[in-house]
């Protein structure tokens, strides 16, 4: 059994999305990968219905992410409240390098180039969710087992 899902693509798209202070093209598929979580790595606020989404970049950058060794990164995969904007969780990479952990700085100036990097926004992969919970194993386990549809 699966903690996602894909179902059929519904009305949340819209033609692009605010990263930072660029405007970035939301790609649309014929799915969008979902997930329900108890909570989160901070507790019951993180509980919600979450859609996933993958930023692909113009110039993929090497990052090492407390992993020992480099990484040529093309995409990026984030979750982000279901009903927010594709763009949104790419975004809070910002705010969170400040409040939370100096790895986002990584990720929002490092790859993300503050939003400049990024090519387009789409939905997630079933492949590409898997390998987000690989990495991150704190939220994976508040997510609530589904099956496909």
């Amino acid at each position: 059994m699966r903690w996602w899902w894909s179902i059929p693509r519904p009305r949340i798209y819209t033609q692009d999305t605010q990263v930072g202070k660029y405007q970035v093209p939301v790609k649309r598929a014929r799915f969008l990968t979902l997930g329900v979580a108890r909570g989160g790595a901070h507790g019951k606020k993180e509980a919600g219905d979450y859609a996933f989404w993958t930023a692909v970049l113009k110039e993929p950058r090497w990052c090492d992410l407390n992993t020992g060794s480099l990484k040529k990164v093309r995409k990026m995969t984030a979750r982000a409240l279901a009903w927010l904007p594709a763009g949104d969780r790419f975004y809070r990479m910002a705010v969170e390098m400040i409040t939370l952990d100096t790895a986002y700085r990584t990720l929002w100036e490092g790859i993300l180039g503050q939003g400049a990097n990024i090519l387009y926004i789409r939905p997630a992969t079933a492949t590409e969710v898997h390998e987000w919970a690989r990495t991150h194993l704190d939220d994976k386990r508040y997510l609530k087992v589904r099956k496909h549809p």
